[in-house]
């Protein structure tokens, strides 16, 4: 039997964006619902993963996300976020 761990393969890292990128594109998904996809750090250093979904609010650091379920995650945890190939915003 193998490990799932030696089976999973690494996510990329993406650059970090500066704090006016991130909140430029959650805005524009809360406004327009628009998927995006965000990437997160994750417990260890250099971990990441990347969660697709819609905003569906904030409060203070807290992003509130729409995935398959309701997601909060805190803003100083986002490294990226784009909008997710094939959403087209106009």
């Amino acid at each position: 039997m193998t490990d799932k761990k030696a089976n999973e393969v690494p996510t990329p890292r993406l650059p970090q964006q500066d704090a006016q990128t991130i909140d430029q594109v959650l805005q524009k998904s809360w406004e327009n619902s628009k998927w995006i996809t965000l990437q997160l750090n994750g417990d260890a250093y250099l971990t990441v993963y990347n969660i697709d979904g819609i905003v569906i609010g904030t409060n203070d650091h807290l992003v509130y996300f729409q995935t398959d379920k309701t997601v909060t995650i805190n803003i100083d945890n986002i490294r990226h976020a784009e909008f997710k190939k094939g959403s087209h915003l106009y």
